[in-house]
């Protein structure tokens, strides 16, 4: 029988390195003669490997820190599979600091079979006397350390990352030991190959618009940031998953983001934009490239701070040339004054749905027994002096439904941004009631 570890130093003798077998056997083997029960295993975390795989897949870029993490796990776990494998065949008795194995007493074979468990849930598929679920090892290690081969002979980090892609679609296939190597197991790799299913192959397609990506947790969890420069109406969508776009206007370009993903500081931070425009992007439902604009707090401290120039520099931006903008409002107009409404299409068209927010909002509530009715007061930032009214929307879970506008809003965006006072609430059925009692649309107290 044919020693692993001879396979593999062969191999490492064209141009790689041949200790790192080697310094990884030491390491298990210390840690095996130390006592330890469980032999380490890293596993890659699950949002690293979507989110390399996916910006790859989209954008053709790759993040090579991360990348070079991913790196150092698979190929750790695949030389490890390799040892423990060398071990259970009968070819290394030296792991166990015998000369055969004749001499590896039955204590020291227990204690290496809970040495090897991955401590899985999983059915014992091989009955070697494993426990604790699956020890880790395999009868395709060679197929397994070919593909580990053509991983060291990459020359760029996007061959490296079509390397790793074969190893984890090979464990995949495999089923059991994708949980060796991802967590989730295959739970996550399935996701992997969810981009395949809808047509987005690993084959790195660029985005010119695609301008750069980071992680941030700012108390809402960590999140993976897309920012795009001077972007197209699809990219512009892609940044829009409820309503509000985070956007940061330059003298000739502009950078946009999901904004519930990252605030404009950090994306200002990242982007070494100090002095530039922040704004708040609020496209309508059916036209993208229609849009409410407010310039945010952010602007404290930038040029932009109650500069009366403001709205004509946007409106004259390269960006918004053949975009219809309602209306341009401030964080907080005391400040700087307010801004009339400015698209001439809104000037000439006037909202058929104004003055009729109780009757629509009543009129959606009582077909849609999960949503509650709310009668208020609100501040609308997009009009002139920031004019307080009463008014009447939908709620339903976590979006506001405001029939006159014909818009869902996450919930606290819209209660943040028109500082919504609540009067009165009515479920489906107070509203059936309310509307017998009374005769018409409210408001009622």
């Amino acid at each position: 029988m044919i020693k692993l570890k001879n396979l593999i130093r062969e191999s490492y003798l064209h141009g790689r390195p041949e200790d790192e077998y080697q310094e990884i056997h030491d390491e298990m083997q210390q840690e095996f003669h130390s006592g330890q029960k469980y032999q380490t295993w890293n596993l890659i975390p699950a949002k690293d490997i979507l989110l390399i795989w996916a910006t790859f897949a989209k954008y053709g870029r790759v993040d090579e820190n991360k990348l070079d993490k991913v790196w150092n796990i698979v190929k750790e776990n695949v030389i490890k599979i390799v040892i423990n494998t060398d071990v259970w065949q009968g070819s290394n008795p030296e792991f166990f600091g015998k000369d055969n194995f004749d001499d590896v007493t039955q204590e020291e074979w227990d204690r290496h079979c809970l040495f090897v468990a991955d401590r899985s849930d999983a059915k014992y598929v091989r009955n070697y006397g494993e426990v604790e679920g699956n020890a880790r090892f395999s009868d395709c290690y060679n197929s397994l350390f070919k593909l580990l081969e053509r991983c060291y002979s990459a020359k760029s980090a996007e061959e490296l990352l079509m390397g790793i892609d074969s190893i984890l679609n090979f464990v995949h296939g495999l089923g059991n030991m994708a949980k060796w190597f991802v967590e989730g197991g295959t739970d996550t790799l399935n996701k992997i190959r969810d981009y395949e299913a809808k047509g987005i192959a690993l084959r790195g397609k660029l985005s010119e618009s695609f301008f750069k990506s980071f992680e941030i947790d700012y108390g809402r969890g960590i999140h993976y940031v897309e920012v795009f420069k001077n972007p197209t109406s699809r990219e512009l969508k892609e940044c829009k998953p409820h309503y509000e776009i985070g956007a940061i206007l330059t003298d000739n370009d502009i950078f946009v983001w999901n904004r519930e993903k990252a605030y404009h500081r950090h994306v200002m931070t990242q982007l070494g934009l100090k002095n530039d425009l922040p704004l708040m992007l609020y496209p309508d439902n059916s036209n993208i490239n229609r849009m409410d604009i407010m310039v945010t707090d952010a602007s404290i401290g930038t040029q932009w701070d109650q500069n009366s120039n403001t709205a004509e520099f946007i409106k004259s931006h390269p960006f918004f040339k053949g975009k219809l903008i309602d209306s341009i409002s401030y964080w907080n107009e005391d400040v700087i004054g307010p801004w009339d409404n400015i698209s001439e299409s809104s000037n000439s068209k006037k909202n058929p749905r104004l003055g009729l927010c109780y009757e629509l909002s009543g009129r959606y509530v009582s077909n849609h027994t999960n949503a509650i009715l709310v009668h208020g007061r609100l501040t609308n930032p997009f009009g002139k002096g920031h004019t307080e009214l009463d008014h009447g929307w939908v709620e339903e879970g976590n979006e506001i439904f405001d029939p006159v506008m014909d818009k869902v809003w996450p919930k606290e965006v819209y209660e943040s941004l028109f500082k919504t006072k609540v009067y009165k609430k009515y479920s489906f059925e107070e509203v059936l009631k309310m509307i017998l009692r009374h005769k018409n649309w409210g408001p009622w107290d």
